[in-house]
């Protein structure tokens, strides 16, 4: 069957019958394609028969025969010719399928039209599969509806029968005997249209060659929804699963749907536990440390996973830390859904920690589109890489330290930066999404060859650009280059789960909340293409439309602030390292550290507080040096009194939090410099180890007469208070989330330099709970 273009158009129909026994007659038939439902692609492609195409045809009752009709002609109404029985009037027709040993023309390829109109799910990348209803066969059939195809993998000695069942399902399907596209088996297919199955008969005591094998289950106008769903095999010991799962199954017309079997011995292939550790960087923790668990959970399947974390990590420090043992690395595991993190552990001590069933490797520093060459990008860098010898040292350190050494080994392909992503990893591949993505890929298909053990590996590059492709566009980040933490770590959990334990991840019950039902279900399909077709871009805009409403972000709170002065003693926020104790009265001091802390008292953990530099040359000045002052004239405000340069606000989490590179926080307050405060301040926050400016605000550079020359400075402010709102993205493993504002100067916003410690020039951390436009302190972690 090929694919042109012209309109489609239903014929009239040519029956001729002539009876040879008085079981089976022949019969020529005019089979056509309608254009009045949903399979009229765009009102003007048309599906065109070619000579030696066969449909099959069944009455409804369970073990009905099944008869194959076969053109010699083709074109667009084609006549089919065979015999069926004679008693045969009401049915179904269905393409492909056979029950003729041999090669048969079950299976085409064509390229996808640009525009399918009223076409809800896809089109399989292989073929078109379709079902007709006939109430009266000799007026001819019309295919009407695209079917859905659920593969399974089988094969081994004395097989009676494979039986699909789809709990709680009506019609539930037809069976293909074919192998898809390729030689079919000696096989008799056998219909039920009740509840329950849908099977084919392998000739008993012969042995069933492996190969895949097709359940073409009817979809209707759009799709169809089972409770559940059931593969065995029955032999003589006996009836076997292969594949059980009680999460309910939406079936899209024109889908192939993959159940995991086995090739060989048709023995149980779900497995019940599963133990995955990663050896990489925030790339691993963005696959497995968030989503996996709750995708195994859903198919109560049993998982440990480890993760072996260096932020940024290469291949080529991995491999050094293999000959050293260094104790470099931050272990992150999860038993029961349960994270823990430990410091600095040994690579060894992990390969023994557990029994693991996986150990997955990858490159890391942008290099995994690199396996060993050059590249000279659009700017004229000249950039060269190579994995080796570095992954092949990890992977024999891990053949060699490793508890179970029949492990299997994973190689993970991470995905492409965001379009217009500016950071130097992404100037390797030019700034150019296509051109990394083809990289990654090449890169992906020398390290397979070149490590024939690997036994598995994740193609993420793929999922994501499936995921690219759809209405949600280029949005599976949170900074460019890490995934987001909502459809991007689900996509790319799903795209693992269904890489370690061959179980479809389409229809998986588990997503996070942060996702709406049919999100998921997009994240499954991008995940679930690129296991059907690796280094591939699979296009789902066709397949879902946009469902509008808003998508705010999503966010942790992790501390927030209540002013008051009742919460302040309260919550005791008025101790400081001074002396004071009660609102109103103050203790005074010329030396450096922290001046007065306000607890994080409606939500989360965190402390707010001033820090001094050492004031004691203002000695003959020193009761109105660092005045901290809780009063309840200013509402139980935080106010400090003759800030000087150095001196700086301190927002802080102290929930023992430990954030990843590529996390993004939020942080939000108002701030009051009152008639006579300092006018010049540098906002900064803690990555890694390093203090860096918030990127919103930018740095400017200003000389200041007076004699303090020139500062750098990213908050001017006048007499008024002013709303400070801001993102930030780690670039490094950050402990706890810090935000500090300095004083630059002595500079004051009535455009006057004080010459000493002045009491009238305050900085107060201000809020309002009744105003969203004075809001109070606090910081979250956001998930895009």
């Amino acid at each position: 069957m090929a694919i042109a273009m012209s309109v489609v158009a239903c014929s009239a129909v040519d029956i001729d019958n002539v009876a040879l026994s008085q079981d089976t007659k022949t019969v020529s038939i005019r089979v056509s394609i309608s254009d009045e439902t949903r399979t009229s692609f765009d009102g003007v492609s048309k599906v065109v028969w070619e000579k030696g195409d066969q449909i099959a045809v069944a009455s409804p009752q369970e073990g009905a025969k099944v008869s194959i009709l076969t053109t010699e002609q083709g074109g667009e109404n084609a006549v089919f010719t065979g015999e069926i029985p004679v008693d045969l009037k009401a049915g179904r027709a269905f393409y492909p399928a056979s029950v003729v040993k041999g090669v048969t023309k079950t299976g085409f390829s064509f390229t996808q039209p640009s525009s399918f109109v009223g076409i809800a799910g896809s089109i399989a990348q292989d073929g078109v599969p379709m079902t007709a209803e006939f109430d009266d066969i000799s007026n001819g059939i019309s295919f009407r509806h695209f079917s859905a195809l659920v593969s399974v993998s089988v094969g081994g000695k004395n097989i009676k029968s494979v039986t699909l069942d789809l709990a709680s399902g009506t019609d539930a399907g037809y069976i293909s005997a074919d192998e898809y596209n390729v030689d079919c088996k000696t096989l008799v297919p056998s219909t039920k249209l009740g509840s329950t199955v849908s099977k084919f008969t392998a000739n008993s005591g012969e042995t069933l060659a492996p190969g895949k094998y097709f359940f073409c289950v009817p979809v209707g106008d759009t799709k169809r929804t089972f409770e559940g769903l059931k593969v065995t095999y029955e032999t003589n010991e006996g009836v076997r699963t292969i594949h059980k799962s009680s999460n309910p199954l939406t079936v899209n017309r024109g889908y192939l749907y993959t159940i995991p079997g086995t090739e060989a011995d048709c023995t149980e292939t779900v497995p019940s536990s599963v133990r995955v550790l990663c050896i990489g960087n925030s790339f691993s923790a963005d696959l497995v440390e968030q989503e996996l668990y709750g995708l195994f959970a859903a198919e109560n399947i049993e998982v440990v996973i480890g993760d072996m974390y260096i932020g940024g990590c290469p291949l080529e420090k991995h491999a050094t830390n293999t000959k050293s043992d260094n104790a470099a690395y931050s272990y992150r595991k999860i038993v029961n859904g349960n994270l823990t993190k430990t410091s600095d552990v040994k690579l060894s001590t992990a390969l023994k920690d557990e029994q693991w069933d996986f150990i997955s490797v990858q490159e890391g520093a942008g290099y995994h589109g690199y396996y060993n060459r050059t590249y000279t990008t659009k700017q004229m860098s000249i950039v060269t890489h190579s994995m080796e010898p570095d992954l092949t040292t990890l992977i024999n350190y891990c053949k060699e330290k490793s508890a179970n050494k029949d492990f299997k080994l994973v190689y993970h392909a991470p995905w492409v930066a965001q379009k217009g992503y500016t950071g130097t990893k992404f100037s390797y591949y030019s700034y150019d999404q296509q051109v990394m993505y083809d990289m990654i890929c090449e890169a992906t298909q020398q390290v397979l060859a070149a490590h024939p053990e690997i036994d598995v590996y994740i193609n993420t590059m793929d999922g994501i650009q499936n995921g690219r492709s759809s209405y949600i566009g280029d949005n599976f980040t949170r900074d460019g280059w890490h995934l987001s933490y909502t459809r991007g770590r689900y996509l790319a959990g799903c795209l693992c789960f269904e890489k370690l334990t061959g179980v479809s991840c389409v229809g998986n019950k588990y997503h996070p909340s942060t996702i709406s039902d049919y999100e998921a279900l997009l994240c499954q399909t991008a995940a679930h293409e690129a296991v059907l077709h690796p280094y591939k871009v699979t296009d789902l805009s066709t397949r879902f439309e946009d469902q509008g409403g808003d998508d705010p972000q999503q966010r942790s709170t992790l501390a927030k602030w209540y002013f008051s002065p009742d919460r302040a003693i309260s919550d005791g926020c008025v101790m400081t390292w001074t002396g004071q104790t009660e609102i109103g009265v103050y203790r005074y001091s010329l030396a450096p550290g922290e001046r007065g802390y306000y607890l994080a008292n409606e939500e989360g953990y965190g402390k707010l507080s001033y820090v001094q530099i050492d004031k004691t040359q203002w000695a003959s000045r020193g009761d109105s040096a660092g005045l901290c002052i809780f009063s309840a004239s200013n509402g139980g405000q935080p106010v400090m009194s003759a800030p000087m340069a150095g001196d700086y606000w301190l927002f802080e989490t102290t929930g023992g939090y430990e954030f990843d590179e590529g996390t993004k926080l939020h942080m939000i307050y108002t701030y009051n410099p009152g008639s006579y405060g300092a006018k010049y301040w540098r906002l900064e926050y803690l990555d890694g180890s390093e203090w860096k400016p918030v990127e919103k605000y930018p740095l400017q550079e200003k000389t200041i007469s007076g004699g303090e020359g020139n500062i750098s400075y990213n908050l001017s402010f006048v007499n008024a208070q002013m709303q400070v709102d801001f993102d930030v993205v780690l670039e490094n493993p950050t402990k706890e989330f810090k935000v500090r504002q300095v004083c630059c100067s002595s500079y004051q916003v009535n455009d006057k330099i004080f010459t000493y410690p002045n009491i009238k020039c305050v900085s107060r951390i201000a809020g309002d709970p009744n105003n969203i436009e004075k809001p109070l302190p606090q910081m979250w972690e956001v998930f895009d």
